[in-house]
């Protein structure tokens, strides 16, 4: 990642990587590919949450908890061709 990448995740919360074999099954039970970007800051964290910068917050989702929660907020229904992973916590 770039530097002003982290500089900005800093106070975030991250957890432990994905592993290789969540990654197989979820790309399996939504039938996608995730980009090579998003697969790479999930082999560091399955997910991160908090304040990003100064002004903004951003949580993103654990690997294991996109497929429900694209479903939860109806993702296929309104936009089918997207794969929402994340939010900005707001209402």
């Amino acid at each position: 990642m770039k530097k002003e990448t982290i500089a900005m995740m800093a106070q975030m919360e991250f957890v432990e990587p994905a592993s290789e074999e969540l990654i197989e099954a979820v790309e399996n039970e939504m039938n996608i590919v995730f980009p090579e970007q998003y697969l790479r800051f999930m082999k560091l964290t399955n997910g991160a949450e908090g304040p990003l910068g100064s002004n903004s917050y951003l949580s993103i989702w654990p690997l294991d908890e996109v497929p429900s929660l694209n479903d939860e907020y109806g993702v296929r229904k309104f936009t089918p061709d997207l794969v929402y992973f994340g939010s900005d916590d707001g209402d």
